[in-house]
């Protein structure tokens, strides 16, 4: 499939081409010197027109797996080279082609495993999305393990500066860096279910590597939140709070969890003195209110009867001699 030339033409602009067709010969090319991306040309591009760092680039490209199976196909993509908008076999394919050229070309393993990572992630979150939490929770699990065959199983260098069978430093960490996004996001999900736990699990894994992750203290502390376990919620909201101060999101569930917190403290006050004070004591002056009217409704109560008692007897006396 080929993309308009005048596209092709516009400034800052470079389309490449790649694609599963018949090729024209049976050299491959090694672009990196260990067998990570092997390069095949269909179409040879326009000299010197390999693009440059950061430029914007408009590509066709559709990868398969050996027996044919798409992982993903995209059509008129834009990106910007060496900014990680796409896997770096990719980044680094790209960097080597010229306008109109057109070649498929061979991943290694520990590549393809990061974009089956990377599709796994992005279907993970699609799933938080819509509130299916458990399939989002299964999809970052698989990430995970695809994440964990690279880490396991490097056998060629993942960026173009290298040397044979040498893992970069720029390479791990680009690994780890996936491998937190998961770990992070699979903790949302989990928090959604109620599996405190595994959520805790899942964060302690992220602020291992990066212990000032935003993100993930916030997380954190939903956790505690959910285990009704409210100071070590602050505790997290305030770390994620020195680390972000302008964040309002942070600052309301503070602002919830202190509320909370201070009826806490109310009641235990109240049942404390319950327990060691007794009754709670009245106003003085009221009780004193209070017994005067009784003894006044006494009074008039024990005057009533002996004047009904002398009525009485005199009634009878008249009766008696009449």
């Amino acid at each position: 499939m080929f993309i308009d030339k005048e596209i092709a033409s516009e400034r800052h602009q470079k389309v490449i081409q790649t694609g599963k067709d018949d090729v024209l010969n049976d050299d491959w090319i090694d672009l990196l010197g260990s067998g990570a991306i092997m390069k095949k040309i269909i179409n040879e591009g326009k000299v010197d027109t390999r693009p440059q760092r950061m430029e914007k680039c408009i590509i066709n490209y559709t990868c398969l797996l050996e027996d044919g199976t798409v992982v993903e196909s995209e059509n008129n993509f834009e990106l910007h080279l060496g900014e990680s908008d796409v896997i770096q076999g990719l980044d680094v394919s790209i960097g080597l082609m010229s306008v109109n050229e057109k070649y498929p070309f061979e991943l290694g393993t520990s590549i393809i495993n990061i974009l089956f990572s990377n599709k796994k992630r992005e279907r993970g979150n699609w799933w938080y999305c819509r509130g299916e939490n458990n399939i989002a929770i299964q999809c970052y699990r698989r990430a995970l393990d695809y994440l964990d065959q690279v880490e396991g199983g490097i056998t060629g260098p993942l960026s173009e500066n290298h040397k044979e069978n040498e893992i970069t430093d720029s390479d791990l960490q680009s690994l780890l860096e996936d491998r937190i996004s998961v770990c992070n996001n699979m903790a949302a999900a989990q928090i959604k279910m109620e599996m405190y736990e595994a959520a805790l699990n899942s964060l302690q894994v992220v602020l291992r590597c990066q212990p000032n992750n935003i993100k993930a203290h916030y997380r954190k502390a939903k956790v505690y939140i959910g285990k009704n376990d409210l100071l070590l919620a602050m505790k997290c909201l305030q770390k994620a709070k020195e680390l972000s101060p302008n964040d309002a999101e942070i600052q309301k569930e503070i602002n919830s969890v202190a509320k909370i917190l201070e009826k806490q403290k109310v009641s235990e006050r109240e049942l404390a003195r319950r327990m060691f004070n007794g009754p709670k004591k009245t106003d003085s002056k009221t009780e004193s209110k209070k017994d005067n009217g009784k003894s006044k409704v006494g009074l008039w109560a024990t005057l009533g009867a002996t004047v009904a008692v002398g009525v009485a007897g005199i009634v009878a006396y008249r009766f008696k001699y009449a």
